[in-house]
């Protein structure tokens, strides 16, 4: 079985299902253990290789998919989905 954990750029665990933020993940695997990780953009149809680098969704907002592959050569089934969103920005002005 493998977990995910999905961390925000100051280390707090994001329990959402997305966030607003930078972030990075990490998976444990209770069977033979990770070999490595993968994730997919929301542009990209293949997974890439995740090397635990800072992931941005400040450029691409989106489902971002996260998966593992163990040392035994099986992909997880157990894929983590995940949305990068960026706020909009809001401009208030009042006029007297």
């Amino acid at each position: 079985m493998t977990y995910y954990v999905i961390y925000d750029i100051n280390g707090n665990t994001i329990n959402n299902s997305f966030t607003e933020s930078s972030f990075y993940y990490q998976a444990k695997d209770s069977g033979s253990g990770i070999d490595y990780l993968q994730y997919k953009t929301p542009s990209n149809t293949d997974f890439i290789i995740y090397e635990g680098q800072i992931i941005s969704n400040i450029l691409e907002n989106g489902l971002y998919e996260f998966r593992s592959v163990d040392k035994a050569g099986n992909i997880s089934t157990d894929t983590r989905t995940f949305k990068g969103v960026t706020l909009p920005e809001v401009l208030i002005t009042v006029s007297a």
